[in-house]
């Protein structure tokens, strides 16, 4: 959205569980990584993909279904070298420590879909980055039960009817 604000003039942007500036990862999920050292992590990313989900997956993913059980199963596993999960985390990590909320401004439509459990970011930390945000962006708070709102239920995604004609173009 900084590099082109162009292109997120007119489109509806919908953030499902969102990772936000000045957000934070879930407390379970620190407490989880801090004991672990950087070179320990490709490491973790093994155990993970060896243990089956059902030792992990309710804890942080919520109730199964089959459309989360397909999608979510290569989840750790969906690239060839561990690093590059461990280098999208952390670049996630940073990337909400130094960005602030001003990259709102250029979104002029959009939701934020804030889930009731979120066991992969600190739902709080969502919702106050989100409050920052100009007053054309929805802030929805469902009932979903886990971080992947929308595969717990389509019913979260909002209707474009409420938009500006503009937007819906």
């Amino acid at each position: 959205m900084n590099q082109w604000p162009e292109l997120y003039e007119d489109v509806e942007v919908v953030l499902e569980a969102p990772v936000l500036p000045q957000a934070k990862i879930h407390a379970l999920v620190t407490t989880l990584l801090e004991p672990v050292s950087h070179g320990m992590w490709p490491w973790l990313i093994r155990l993970i993909n060896s243990a089956p989900s059902s030792a992990y997956g309710q804890t942080f993913f919520g109730k199964m279904n089959p459309r989360k059980k397909q999608l979510l199963s290569k989840l750790f596993s969906a690239t060839k070298d561990h690093l590059t999960i461990v280098r999208n985390i952390e670049n996630i990590m940073e990337w909400m420590e130094r960005t602030d909320t001003s990259v709102y401004n250029n979104i002029r439509h959009g939701t934020f879909l804030i889930p009731a459990v979120d066991r992969i970011l600190d739902r709080t930390a969502m919702l106050a980055s989100a409050r920052h945000s100009p007053t054309t962006m929805r802030i929805i708070e469902t009932e979903a039960p886990s971080h992947f709102i929308t595969l717990d239920s389509k019913e979260w995604l909002p209707g474009l009817e409420s938009l500006p004609e503009a937007a819906q173009g």
